[in-house]
C-alpha cells in the first residue's frame, strides 16, 4: 500500500501539465524537405496545428507576433485542425491567423476540437467512467468559425482537395 501514496500527487501533476503547461508549449521548427524533382525555387510553407484557442489566448498572441517578426516570406499557410477549444476562441484565432500573410493563401481543415466540446471536466469524467461525455458543438459555432475564417481570406476545406498553382515552375 505504501507504493500507492504517490498516486494522488501524480494525478494532480498530470492535471496541471495537461491544463496549463503543455497547451502553452508552442514550438517553431524549420524543416527542409528534399524532392526527387526540385522546384524552380524553394516553397516556404507555414504549417500550424492544434492551436486550441480559448478566451485565454495571450500565449498565442505572442507566438504569432514572433512569427510575424521572423519575416518568413511565406508562399503558403496550412492550418490542420483544432483551431479552437471554446467558442470564445473564434475571434482571437481568426485575428492571429490574419497576422500571417502568404502569396498563395491560407488553407484550413477543421479538427475534432472544432466539432466537439472537450471541456476538461468531461475529459476526466470520460477517463474514469469510459462514458462518451463529449458533446458536439452547435452547428452555428462551426459555421461562425468557417465564416470568420473565410472573411479573413482563408479557404476552409471540407472533404475536398484542390490543386494550387505555384506560379514559378
Amino acid at each position: 500500500m505504501e507504493a500507492f501514496k504517490f498516486i494522488p500527487s501524480a494525478l494532480i501533476l498530470l492535471f496541471v501539465w495537461v491544463q496549463w503547461v503543455e497547451p502553452h508549449w508552442l514550438r517553431f521548427r524549420k524543416v527542409t524537405v528534399r524532392l526527387k524533382k526540385p522546384l524552380a525555387r524553394p516553397l516556404r510553407i507555414l504549417h500550424l496545428s492544434d492551436l486550441h484557442t480559448t478566451k485565454h489566448h495571450f500565449h498565442l498572441d505572442s507566438f504569432f507576433d514572433r512569427l510575424v517578426k521572423l519575416e518568413l516570406d511565406l508562399d503558403l499557410v496550412l492550418v490542420t485542425g483544432d483551431l479552437i477549444d471554446a467558442e470564445s476562441g473564434i475571434a482571437p484565432c481568426v485575428a492571429n491567423l490574419k497576422k500571417i500573410q502568404s502569396r498563395l493563401g491560407t488553407y484550413v481543415v477543421l479538427g475534432n476540437h472544432d466539432y466537439r466540446n472537450y471541456h476538461s471536466l468531461r475529459v476526466w469524467r470520460h477517463l474514469f467512467t469510459k462514458k462518451d461525455s463529449y458533446t458536439f458543438r452547435a452547428e452555428s459555432q462551426r459555421n461562425r468559425l468557417k465564416e470568420q475564417l473565410s472573411k479573413a481570406g482563408a479557404k476552409v476545406l471540407f472533404n475536398e482537395s484542390l490543386r494550387i498553382a505555384l506560379g514559378h515552375g
